[in-house]
């Protein structure tokens, strides 16, 4: 009775499984006869890698990104620092106090890059590569602006950011 019950199992499951194979080969075959421009409403924005074939993913490189992306962060967030307050300093208003960041960092969330294509060029013997980046980040920025001889301080905030 219970060899014949795991046997009536194990046989609907197959049926199952054929049922399953059966649409997918008829959604296959659906698929196959959308011209390009079907396909691309249906799917929407290919990544670069598979839309253009001299593009390559950059998977190896995505990994690499994520793990140096804290230092990268603040490496480049004290560059950007350091370069953008004296010309904010500078070209501050006359009614205002200050007007400094007083933080700024590109978050947690690194930039993705989506596509790799090289281009070899003859005689200098150079290469040239295009990045597709994809970055849509949690942005820790506040710019600080204070006016009436520092009596009223009001922070300006960058929460959400997206760039490709």
């Amino acid at each position: 009775g219970l060899a014949t019950g795991f046997f009536m199992g194990w046989q609907q499951s197959n049926r199952g499984k054929e049922r399953s194979r059966a649409i997918n080969r008829q959604a296959l075959a659906d698929l196959s006869m959308l011209d390009e421009a079907e396909i691309q409403e249906l799917i929407g924005e290919l990544p670069a890698w598979l839309a253009f074939r001299d593009v390559e993913r950059a998977g190896w490189l995505n990994k690499v990104l994520a793990a140096a992306w804290p230092y990268l962060d603040q490496a480049t967030s004290n560059v950007i620092v350091r370069a953008l307050d004296p010309i904010l300093q500078a070209t501050r208003p006359s009614f205002l106090t200050t007007l400094r960041f007083e933080r700024f960092s590109f978050g947690s969330i690194p930039a993705r890059i989506e596509g790799v294509k090289v281009y070899e060029t003859t005689g200098d013997g150079s290469v040239e590569i295009d990045l597709q980046v994809f970055w849509a980040g949690d942005p820790d920025v506040v710019l600080g602006v204070r006016a009436a001889q520092d009596a009223l301080s009001v922070p300006v905030s960058l929460t959400e950011f997206e760039c490709t």
